[in-house]
């Protein structure tokens, strides 16, 4: 499978603090409704187990490669893999909560400067 254009987003070190600095994900660029759908029909990601299995198949599509660590070293790498999303889950909760929410944000907020 052919990874898509995509773009990379820094891991906010403000937010994370210095344990993050230098950690990124890349995201694909064009993100469609139809993929976005497939993910925000799923309301029980977190307590149901199908719904995990589905949303990390999904992830796993809209996520072209990571730098992110846990305590045990580097993550698995997430393009076309849904296992990486179940480490990140395991891992640390708030940064799967970050990077879930960088599929809704518009390319422009991505790629511009903070303006803070």
């Amino acid at each position: 499978m052919e990874v898509p254009a995509h773009i990379r987003i820094e891991v906010p070190v403000e937010e994370f603090g210095d344990a993050y600095a230098g950690q990124w994900v890349e995201r694909r660029q064009r993100i469609g409704k139809p993929l976005v759908a497939k993910f925000d029909e799923m309301s029980k990601f977190f307590t149901d187990k199908k719904a995990l299995e589905h949303g990390c198949k999904v992830l796993a599509e809209i996520y072209t490669d990571w730098s992110l660590t846990g305590d045990d070293g580097p993550l698995p790498k997430p393009w076309g893999n849904p296992e990486a999303f179940k480490a990140l889950l395991d891992s640390d909760l708030d940064l799967s909560l970050w990077v879930l929410g960088q599929i809704h944000k518009p390319v422009v907020e991505l790629v511009q400067p903070s303006k803070n």
